[in-house]
Parts: C-alpha cells; sequence; structure tokens
C-alpha cells in the first residue's frame, strides 16, 4: 500500500540507525516494517547516495521549520537569539 511505502520512507529520511539498517539489508528492513515483497525490492533499489541525499534535505527542512516556528522550541530559540542581539 502506498501510504506504508510512504510512512517508511518517511522514517528513513528521519531516522539515522534505521537508516543504516535499511542501507546493510534493505529487503529485511523494509519486509520487518510489514512491507510486501514487491514494495521490498522496488525500495531495495534506491541507490544508497541518493537515500542520504534526500534524508540531509529531509532534516533540512525540519530545522528550517523548526528554527522559523512561532512555537516549540524554535521559536524559544529564535526569540532568545533576536534577544541577544
Amino acid at each position: 500500500m502506498q501510504a506504508d511505502v510512504e510512512r517508511f520512507l518517511a522514517l528513513l529520511f528521519a531516522d539515522a540507525g534505521l537508516r543504516q539498517r535499511f542501507l546493510d539489508g534493505p529487503v529485511k528492513t523494509a519486509r520487518e516494517f510489514g512491507l510486501s515483497p514487491e514494495e521490498s525490492c522496488s525500495l531495495a533499489s534506491i541507490p544508497a547516495q541518493d537515500l542520504q541525499t534526500a534524508s540531509r534535505s529531509f532534516e533540512r527542512k525540519r530545522w528550517l521549520k523548526a528554527r522559523h516556528s512561532s512555537s516549540g522550541l524554535g521559536g524559544w530559540l529564535s526569540r532568545l537569539l533576536r534577544f541577544r542581539q
């Protein structure tokens, strides 16, 4: 199911430990998360470099979103930095 694949990809992008497990054994790791054999094999064909690049991009977007957030830690940090200037 596409939603399961998307959820798994989001986890791969966000979790460095899971990403390394996947790179070490992609089909096995994907199957452990309940993906079908076809989905698992399809994900296993993603080049490691592309997965790492996408993960860095995802992390940067999350960091920027938190930084610009007016609530939570990102907002607190932004207010603190403005106060110190």
